[in-house]
């Protein structure tokens, strides 16, 4: 049943109802009585069939070949108690399964690399040279390499004077987590794998085995938990920049955290502005939170709920355009014809925002061509909605309440011209977590659900101005856990950041590796300056790979 036929359905028992004789008043009324509870019956079918509709089109998509399946008879298998009872003994017959630890399934690259003392080297007290007196300790690094792991070990000579005030060992490669032989790129490989290409940890895991390395599926997780302890102070400086920008669009979307043991609801937000992206992960969602993700003042673009109101934006509030398409998307089955006009709106001024972005256009050469051609058309689509009258409760009578009681939140980029006309920017970003979420499906902890926020926020931002997300987060890693001051972040920040030149590649292809370690880094790195000094008349060969312990990975 759809609205369009209710009238037509109607229409004899109304002719009936006008043959009964006027003198039969308790006849007409009664008839009357019973056609007003038909219309009633009539439109809750209607109601009912445009929701069928919209749900199958959901499940189904549009293809006319697809068919729902046969829906079987599910055996609901006794009480509770049997219930009970089948799961414990799930658990008896896993617990006595005998535990088989995962072998590799490749052979690991052998990697060496040899410190020797740099030539040239003289105490600044004697004026000796300073000898390599041999092999002083043996350090170790798990790291990546385009195709497979390297083992390195690292072989670290001494050096010393000839009169013994000077006695050093080379360094030991930079720890970027503590306790940790992993190095910064394979720390950001894990990181950028699965919140940028959605591969959950465990998926890695096997890839490590084809690799031919094991790894505890928990080291790994507490790999990349133990980095967002170490980047979480530039994630809370982004959030900070994001929140007094001028132009912010807004939305959220629910996800699941499992909490002792129960599936819980809760709501991953996203902040899009020009200069950054950040999300937060929050238990609830109502107004009072999202006024704090939000900030003040600025203009703010939403969709049309209800907790972005006057209590949770304190700026300038619009809607957006595109969720009004949807409404009339979804009436599109019941009142194709009128849905198909209101639509036709929409799409012109699609048309003139796309002109608009061809030409290049500032805000306000955007503005006056927004005032000279869109705002006519939008005048008009407002007058063509309210000239239709159709069932309140019809889909196409809640698009139309929906669009003109947000109408001047909807129309607001026809008086600023730096806003969009619509919140597309941040329902593509959740398109991209909704599919990282079909593969890890849930949150496990609230470190866990800070480290995907907060991971989100630093790669989506990078995407935003097109640094590799890899090579970022390896470097900052690294300088955060060499001590970079706090109160220089903002020089980490993406649109900021620029690679240390310092540190040059490793070769990941060699087995063996004589690393010429630049003396001036060597001096500051072991806290040597005024004692020794380079003698720059010495042969000293700084081709090659001259770098800590960087090994780059390129996917």
């Amino acid at each position: 049943m759809k609205f369009a036929e209710i009238k037509s359905e109607l229409a004899p028992f109304e002719a009936l109802i006008g043959t009964i004789p006027e003198d039969q008043i308790q006849g007409i009324k009664i008839s009357r009585i019973l056609l007003s509870k038909i219309d009633e019956l009539l439109e809750e079918m209607a109601i009912k069939d445009e929701r069928i509709d919209y749900l199958s089109t959901e499940l189904f998509g549009k293809n006319k070949n697809k068919e729902d399946p046969e829906s079987s008879d599910l055996d609901g298998g006794g009480d509770g108690a049997d219930r009970r009872s089948e799961k414990e003994a799930k658990k008896r017959l896993e617990a006595a399964k005998p535990s088989e630890k995962s072998m590799p399934k490749g052979k690991a690259k052998k990697q060496t690399v040899r410190r020797r003392i740099p030539k040239g080297l003289r105490c600044s007290r004697c004026h000796g040279e300073i000898k390599d007196v041999g092999l002083g300790h043996k350090a170790s690094e798990i790291d990546l390499m385009k195709m497979g792991v390297i083992d390195r070990e690292y072989l670290l000579h001494r050096g010393r004077c000839a009169c013994g005030e000077i006695d050093f060992e080379m360094p030991r490669p930079d720890r970027v987590l503590e306790q940790r032989c992993y190095s910064a790129e394979f720390i950001s490989q894990l990181i950028v794998s699965k919140f940028k290409f959605h591969l959950p940890v465990y998926r890695q895991q096997k890839q490590f085995l084809d690799a031919g390395i094991y790894i505890n599926r928990n080291v790994l997780n507490g790999l990349v938990n133990n980095a967002w302890k170490e980047l979480e102070p530039v994630v809370k400086r982004l959030r900070q920049i994001a929140r007094e920008q001028d132009y912010r669009y807004v939305d959220e979307t629910p996800i699941c955290r499992i909490k002792k043991g129960k599936s819980k609801r809760y709501y991953l937000w996203c902040l899009h502005t020009e200069l950054a992206v950040v999300f937060n992960l929050t238990e609830k969602r109502n107004q009072a939170l999202a006024k704090e993700f939000i900030g003040e003042g600025g203009v703010i673009m939403t969709d049309g709920l209800g907790i972005y109101s006057e209590k949770s934006i304190d700026g300038v509030h619009g809607n957006c355009l595109s969720h009004v398409l949807q409404k009339f998307f979804r009436s599109f089955s019941s009142f194709s014809e009128e849905s198909d006009h209101a639509i036709d709106f929409m799409i012109e001024v699609y048309n003139i925002e796309k002109e608009a972005k061809q030409r290049g256009l500032s805000p306000e050469e955007r503005l006056e061509l927004r005032q000279e051609k869109s705002a006519p058309l939008m005048n008009e689509f407002k007058k063509f909605l309210e000239a239709l009258n159709p069932p309140p409760r019809s889909s196409l009578g809640k698009a139309i309440a929906y669009t003109l009681e947000r109408w001047e939140e909807i129309t607001l980029f026809l008086r600023d011209g730096g806003i969009e006309v619509d919140n597309n920017r941040v329902e593509s970003l959740f398109h991209d977590v909704k599919l990282g979420l079909k593969n890890y499906l849930f949150v496990q902890s609230d470190l866990g659900g800070e480290a995907l926020a907060g991971f989100y926020s630093l790669i989506m931002t990078c995407e935003l101005h097109s640094v590799n997300p890899h090579e970022y987060l390896s470097d900052i890693l690294v300088r955060l856990a060499g001590g970079h001051p706090n109160s220089d972040l903002d020089s980490l920040l993406p649109w900021n950041w620029k690679p240390d030149e310092t540190r040059p590649m490793l070769p990941l292809t060699e087995e063996y590796v004589e690393q010429d370690y630049p003396p001036e880094i060597l001096i500051k790195k072991l806290g040597l300056e005024g004692r020794v000094y380079f003698d720059e008349n010495e042969e000293f060969s700084d081709g090659g790979a001259q770098i800590f312990e960087h090994a780059a990975l390129s996917r």
